[in-house]
């Protein structure tokens, strides 16, 4: 199959930044948690939108600083060049609510995210779901996290219900503020590469540097259908994404790939909750736990 090349380039020569797909008073929200002062590094941020006259002027309110707007439609691959999607690190697809029926936003950000994918399908895209129903049409692109408000509301209500108070620990992860604890991605210190998840799991909790707390793991594998069959993107390549693991178990099989005993891989990262970013290399050298 011969490649698809372009003849478009994005407006602001920009990359490994993050493109915000229309327009909406969560975005307002979203930038500033993206641009929070307690962050040490901000990431360039495109938005792509068709209303960009409903923008606010943000020169007064320096954490909206360096924000750069395409005007255009999400849903044509033009725009979504002129944005730099093909490099950059992650894509958000909020809900056009200007579209009125939820069910037309929904279909708006569905062929927001087939447009993504014929690009390319190996960034980060996460999407805003209004309504439940719509969730499985997803299957069909390679968005990687969907949030869905109505299916979140339903199982946080429930679970404070079961759980009362858990809905305050959501908002204090949720938060970013340098008062608050947030999870943080972090590559494997270079020290356990080839070691255990459990391992490193008990040097952490033995640090007196920072206070952290291990949760899980991620690493990479092909994306696969529910027969075990490899999916490929419209190059025939395979998609990668990442497998996501909370709290690894106890194996009680050998069947069990993520467990305690998982061997970590150079590749691999891990989620750890922090008030700041740690340096987990420096952290656990400087402990003399390595």
């Amino acid at each position: 199959m011969k490649e698809k090349t372009h003849d478009m380039t994005d407006d602001f020569g920009v990359n490994d930044h993050i493109v915000i797909c229309n327009w909406s008073h969560k975005a307002e929200l979203l930038i500033k948690q993206l641009h929070d002062p307690s962050l040490e590094k901000r990431s360039p941020i495109i938005i792509i939108t068709e209303t960009p006259d409903l923008v606010p002027d943000f020169d007064a309110d320096d954490t909206f600083r360096g924000i750069m707007i395409v005007k255009g439609n999400p849903t044509h691959e033009e725009t979504l060049f002129r944005a730099g999607i093909d490099s950059a690190k992650t894509v958000i697809i909020l809900s056009d609510r200007s579209q009125g029926e939820y069910r037309s936003s929904d279909t708006k950000t569905i062929m927001t995210a087939i447009a993504i994918d014929h690009i390319v399908p190996n960034v980060h895209v996460v999407a805003e779901v209004l309504l439940s129903e719509n969730v499985p049409y997803f299957n069909y692109t390679f968005v990687n996290e969907i949030i869905c408000l109505e299916l979140l509301t339903e199982r946080l209500l429930a679970q404070s219900c079961l759980t009362p108070g858990v809905s305050f620990i959501f908002k204090d992860l949720l938060t970013q503020s340098s008062d608050t604890n947030e999870i943080y991605v972090e590559p494997i210190p270079s020290k356990y590469v080839g070691k255990t998840y459990q391992e490193l799991r008990s040097d952490i909790c033995n640090t007196e540097e920072m206070d952290i707390i291990l949760i899980g793991l991620s690493t990479f594998t092909e994306r696969r259908n529910s027969a075990g069959e490899k999916i490929l993107n419209f190059k025939g390549d395979s998609i990668i994404e990442k497998s996501l693991i909370i709290n690894p178990k106890i194996p009680l099989s050998n069947k069990e790939v993520y467990s305690r005993e998982y061997i970590l891989q150079a590749k691999d990262k891990v989620f750890v909750i922090a008030y700041s970013r740690p340096d987990l290399e420096k952290i656990l050298v400087k402990s003399k736990i390595v």
